[in-house]
């Protein structure tokens, strides 16, 4: 796979691009994001984006079609914790349905992969909801397996929840 920033062409497909994401692309982001189904706005998406652009412990690059429009996008975080050696965590993957089943969201896995790599990461991990069948068969396509069996948990803080 080319490096972040690397052009590539498939022969179904004309050719993209990955970069990192910016802040103009806010509005792309949060409709890919609503395609997953999580909605929000590009005003909401616009502070998130803001504060993952800003921590040198986070990554976010985008695949972005010769006509400049954004075909997908991955964000991916360095984890240390106290329990594992280093790692990274994709936080998310999406890629547009046109855009699906051509290269775009392996290419974007691996520029997470070296980017995590970069940062020390010993392995890669993700979530992915159970009834996602289709991204299943993708990350095991990609070398990925499911990790040792756990449940996730989660809870509200707050007037903002996890979903803020």
């Amino acid at each position: 796979m080319p490096p972040a920033g690397g052009d590539v062409v498939l022969s179904d497909m004309a050719s993209f691009r990955i970069r990192p994401l910016e802040p103009a692309d806010e509005g792309a982001v949060a409709a890919l994001s609503g395609e997953l189904g999580y909605p929000t706005t590009g005003l909401e998406m616009a502070g998130r984006l803001a504060a993952v652009l800003a921590d040198p412990g986070h990554a976010a690059f985008a695949a972005v079609g010769e006509d400049g429009s954004l075909l997908g996008w991955v964000h991916v975080c360095r984890r240390l914790l106290l329990i594992d050696p280093p790692s990274a965590f994709v936080e998310g993957l999406v890629v547009s349905p046109e855009a699906r089943r051509r290269g775009v969201g392996r290419v974007l896995m691996a520029a997470a992969e070296e980017w995590a790599e970069r940062q020390g990461a010993r392995a890669v991990r993700l979530r992915s909801a159970a009834t996602r069948a289709d991204a299943h068969a993708f990350y095991g396509a990609l070398g990925y397996h499911p990790g040792p069996g756990a449940l996730g948990f989660e809870k509200a803080l707050g007037s903002g929840g996890p979903s803020s």
